[in-house]
This record gives structure tokens, C-alpha cells and sequence, in this order.
């Protein structure tokens, strides 16, 4: 073999290299190009499996047609010994076309003197051949596969699991069977609301190509709705119902949403407990209306029963004071106050959901304990005073609730007012009774006049008092007494006529 079919030979072999390389990079290339459109659809579409799958099958086909066809262009690209001789002559800028001449003579003479001086030449320009590859295509195309390269790995290393399931995803043959979730996540769950509120129901994660069903419980009857967009919409609720969604693989649990009023007393028990003093029994209204009437310094004992779960419950009343309610129960409250003066209040409730009551206000009426009535029956005016001195009284007096003590004033003249006890215990709040009023000890002249009156005091704390009337009773002259006997003489002898 001749010299420059050796150099001829070298550069074919290398530019053949080099143009091999340069399709199998863009092989290479078209490769991680088409994964990483596959990466990003997986990403977004990552529960259509059917769809992915389809998907990956058409990238492939197109990936196998495109390398056939990249095939097919890199065996026409291959360099034949002419072209490999031609790349010479134009890398040599040679216009004579020495390696070409001298490949085709050769090829058609065997031997012959212009022959051996043609190859002799086509030797000698050999010897000096340079032989340097073209890479002016392929350059641009490493440089755009180092990058590709290069960002694919940050990729793997950023999302190493998300890259791996895509990659193990794209390499199926066969789509696997679908794997179907055995539980159902839906949100809200169990949910408290206020009338009218809008609520959302939704699934968690669902799977796309799944049908998912609502079920709904009122009162006692089921009802099955299909679900649009995954999820249910209530926009003004206004009744309570229990829920689960089912796919024909799975089903949620039974969650209940509970729908509640503004806050408002649904029952309202009053116990009365009255001042000891009085002696009356202690007194409940049930299904009160809230209005309060008693006798003052009553105990008021409030038992509220809610319509909702309470969180506060408190009492307000008109003279700025309130009363934080003693929980009993979820919606169960108590608070007692002792009644003083006229007035009004409201109660104040909130429930769990944060939601007020309306004010709705109510009346107080403090009853006073009335004061003891007290009243000289007899005499019941001015009168003389007899010779034996004595004063007979008829008494009635009367209270509300009870009498203390009773007690006689009185007093001769212009002189000191005596007192004397009448009565230091009364078990009653009516009394009538008889009392002589003895002025025999007391020195009195005729003309002389006694002014009395009665005190009564009741069983209340405050011991209200009340008095009678002031009367007199004089002390008569000596004209006045015989007229008096003259008179008792007269109506006796009138009995005694009208007797015969």
C-alpha cells in the first residue's frame, strides 16, 4: 500500500469517527431531551397513569423512528476513500486534485510511466500530509449536550426519587395494574357551623379518573349524589346531616356536620328563695318568660339551659353589675343574686363558634316590704277618763308578713312620754287585742288630759315600725261627773220602763 493511500486511509478512519460521534450525540441528546419533556408532564399529570403511560409509548416511538432516520444520515455522512481523498485536496487547497487523480488512476490503470510519476507524487505530497479532522459540526453539538447533560444531573440530584419513578415509569412495556387507594381523606370532617353558612366539602387527593360519590344522611334517609370536581358545595346550609364519600375501592369515614342557631335561652328556670322572716316556701317558675318580681332582698336562683354548646354564659343587669353563670353542663348554666332594686337585664352567650346572643332585655321588680298597719278600735276617738282611772283599748293590727312588738306612748299634760311594752313577742302578722291602760298611780286633777298612741314594729330585718293615732283622754271636772251619773241613771230607768 502507497503512502498517501495510508494518509487517504487515516483521515477516513478519522473523520468516519468523528461524524459517528457527532450523531451519537445528537442521539444522545434528542434522548435527554425527550425524558426531561417526559419529567415535567409526569410532574404535572403524575395520577393519569393511562395518559402517561400512552404518552411515554408515543415519546419511544418517536425516539425510534428519529434514530433510524439519524441512522440512515450517518451511514450517507460516512466518508468513502474518493471523499476521504477529496477532503484532502480541499483541506490541502489543492486544485490539481492529487489524491483524488491519483486514487481513481490507480483504481482504473495498473501500470503505465504517467501512472508511476502521478502516484509517485501524490507519495512525495503524502510524506508532508497534515491530517486534521473537521469537528466544525460537531462542537456545537457537544457543547449543547455537556449543558443538557449538566442540568439533567442537578436535576437528579435535587429530585433523585421523583427522577428515578419518572425514569422507572418510562422504561414500563406494559402499564401495571392501577393501585387504588383503600382510604378516602375528605375535608372538613366533622365540622360545627352557624345557620346559613357556606361549606365545602372536598376530597383529599383524589384520584382522577375514580368516581367519587357523596352520601348524606338527613334525619333518618340516606341520599347519594355524584361528585363534581371532587368536591360538594353548600352555599347557605341551614340544616345538620352526617356524610362519607365512596369510590367503588374505597370509602371515607362518617364525618357530621352540625348546623346551629345564633345562641338563645331554649328553657329558663327561676327559683325564688324568700327572706326567712316571712316564712313562705321557696317558689319555681319553669319555662319562665325572665321577667323577675319579688319581694326585695329575695334570693333569685337562675338555672339557663342553650340552644348550642355554650363557651361563656354571662348576666347583665342595668346598674352596670354582672354575673359570670356557673357552668353546669355543655349548654347548662346557674347564677343567683339577691334582688335589691327595680331594674332590668340581659343575658350575654357565647357558643364555641364564637357566635352572640341578641340582647334581649328583661324586667326587675323589687316588691317592698310594706310597713306595719296599727289602729285603736275603741274608744277609736277622744274620751273621758272614768273615776276608777282605767283606759280599755281595743288594738287590731296587722303586716304583710309578721309582727314584732307592740308598745303603748302616752303622756299626761305637757309632761315625759312613757313608754310601756305591750307585747315583746308576736307569732303572727294579725293581732287583735286588749289592753287597760291603768292611770292610778298617776296624779291627775280634773281637766287634766292623757294623750296615748300605739307603736308596732314587724319581723323584718330593717324592724319597720308604724304608730296608730294620737287620742286623748281627759279627766273630767265634778260637773262633768255628776252630769255623767245623771245620764247612767237616766238610761237605766229607760231599760227599766220599757222592761215593765
Amino acid at each position: 500500500m502507497r503512502i498517501f493511500e495510508n494518509k487517504i486511509r487515516e483521515i477516513l478512519i478519522k473523520q468516519n469517527v468523528v461524524i459517528g460521534l457527532r450523531f451519537l450525540l445528537l442521539s444522545m441528546l434528542l434522548v435527554l431531551l425527550t425524558f426531561n419533556v417526559f419529567f415535567a408532564i409526569y410532574t404535572t399529570y403524575i395520577n393519569s397513569q393511562n395518559v402517561l403511560f400512552l404518552f411515554a409509548i408515543s415519546l419511544k416511538i418517536f425516539l425510534a423512528l428519529v434514530f433510524i432516520y439519524l441512522v440512515l444520515q450517518a451511514n450517507r455522512a460516512f466518508l468513502s476513500h474518493f471523499e476521504a481523498a477529496q477532503y484532502l485536496d480541499r483541506f490541502n487547497e489543492d486544485k490539481a486534485d492529487t489524491y483524488q487523480n491519483a486514487f481513481e488512476l490507480k483504481k482504473e490503470l495498473n501500470q503505465g510511466e504517467i501512472l508511476d510519476r502521478i502516484l509517485s507524487k501524490a507519495d512525495v505530497k503524502a510524506k508532508a500530509q497534515i491530517i486534521k479532522t473537521d469537528t466544525s459540526k460537531l462542537m456545537p453539538i457537544l457543547i449543547i449536550t455537556i449543558f443538557v447533560i449538566f442540568s439533567s444531573s442537578l436535576l437528579f440530584l435535587f429530585n433523585t426519587a421523583h427522577f428515578t419513578q419518572t425514569y422507572n415509569f418510562f422504561k414500563l412495556k406494559e402499564l401495571p395494574k392501577a393501585q387504588h387507594k383503600e382510604f378516602i381523606e375528605v375535608l372538613p370532617g366533622d365540622l360545627l357551623i352557624t345557620r346559613n353558612s357556606k361549606v365545602e366539602i372536598k376530597v383529599i387527593d383524589p384520584e382522577p379518573e375514580v368516581e367519587h360519590k357523596f352520601f348524606y344522611k338527613i334525619e333518618k334517609n340516606w341520599r347519594e349524589e355524584k361528585l363534581t370536581n371532587h368536591k360538594k358545595i353548600f352555599n347557605n346550609l341551614d340544616f345538620s346531616f352526617s356524610y362519607f364519600i365512596k369510590t367503588p375501592f374505597a370509602v371515607s369515614d362518617t364525618f357530621q356536620i352540625t348546623v346551629y342557631e345564633l345562641p338563645i335561652i331554649e328553657d329558663l328556670q327561676i327559683r325564688y328563695e324568700y327572706p326567712a322572716y316571712t316564712g313562705l316556701k321557696p317558689e319555681i317558675q319553669k319555662n319562665a318568660g325572665g321577667n323577675i318580681k319579688a319581694l326585695i332582698d329575695t334570693k333569685v336562683i337562675m338555672n339557663v339551659t342553650a340552644n348550642n354548646p355554650i363557651e361563656q354564659a354571662e348576666i347583665f343587669f342595668s346598674d352596670g353589675e354582672y354575673n359570670e353563670m356557673e357552668r353546669l353542663g355543655r349548654s347548662v348554666f346557674r347564677s343567683d343574686f339577691k334582688l335589691g332594686n327595680n331594674g332590668t337585664y340581659h343575658f350575654g352567650l357565647e357558643d364555641i363558634l364564637g357566635n352572640k346572643s341578641h340582647k334581649i332585655t328583661r324586667s326587675i321588680t323589687a316588691i317592698p316590704d310594706r310597713k306595719p298597719e296599727i289602729k285603736i278600735t275603741s274608744p277609736g276617738r277622744d274620751t273621758l277618763l272614768t273615776q276608777n282611772m282605767l283606759l280599755p283599748l281595743s288594738i287590731l293590727a296587722s303586716d304583710d308578713y309578721g309582727l314584732r312588738e307592740m308598745k303603748l306612748h302616752y303622756f299626761i299634760n305637757h309632761n315625759d312620754e312613757l313608754i310601756v311594752p305591750i307585747m315583746n313577742t308576736i307569732n303572727s302578722n294579725t293581732i287583735t287585742h286588749d289592753h287597760v291602760l291603768d292611770l292610778n298611780k298617776s296624779i291627775m286633777i280634773p281637766g287634766d288630759k292623757v294623750t296615748y298612741w300605739l307603736e308596732i314594729s314587724d319581723n323584718s330585718p330593717q324592724k319597720q315600725i308604724a304608730y296608730s293615732q294620737k287620742y286623748t283622754a281627759r279627766f273630767p271636772s265634778i260637773e262633768e261627773i255628776y252630769k255623767e251619773i245623771e245620764k247612767e241613771e237616766k238610761e237605766k230607768s229607760d231599760i227599766l220602763e220599757k222592761t215593765l
